[in-house]
């Protein structure tokens, strides 16, 4: 049987990491703004670089707490069979957000006008699926233990 109080525990502090990386996303916003497409310079390249390694740190140890803290599968041990699903989804999302934060790094190197509209255009993509699968994670959080 699952321990519900340190369940709680562990869903607040993934909650808690959960706005750590709404920061790091908008610290990445912020910069990918200053980046202009028509003349970009390269430090702002480079902040956008930067902001994305830290982004994706930030991440990867996230993901890896969740997986190997096992709070997916305490998750399921309340969760609906819906909800089960949706958790199954947000688990498999990770490897391939992880993989899109890394073309983005790598685009973010290239300091060219076409690497600055490829990174508006596809990081912003990106934040925003990064703050869904986010939000997703919270709510199933919310629905198995009424933390938020």
């Amino acid at each position: 049987m699952t321990n519900h109080a340190n369940v709680t525990s562990v869903g607040r502090e993934a909650i808690a990491d959960h706005d750590r990386i709404r920061q790091e996303i908008e610290l990445t916003r912020s910069a990918l703004a200053e980046l202009d497409v028509t003349a970009p310079h390269p430090h702002d390249f480079e902040r956008v670089s930067t902001r994305l390694r830290d982004l994706a740190g930030r991440l990867r140890s996230h993901f890896r707490a969740e997986e190997t803290a096992s709070l997916h599968e305490r998750l399921q041990d309340v969760l609906t069979v819906a909800a089960e699903v949706e958790l199954t989804r947000l688990r498999e999302e990770h490897s391939t957000l992880l993989a899109e934060l890394e073309q983005a790094e790598k685009e973010s190197r290239r300091c060219t006008p076409l690497s600055a509209v490829r990174l508006h255009r596809d990081v912003g993509t990106l934040l925003v699926s990064l703050e869904r699968h986010e939000a997703a994670e919270n709510e199933l959080m919310a629905q198995a233990f009424g933390v938020v």
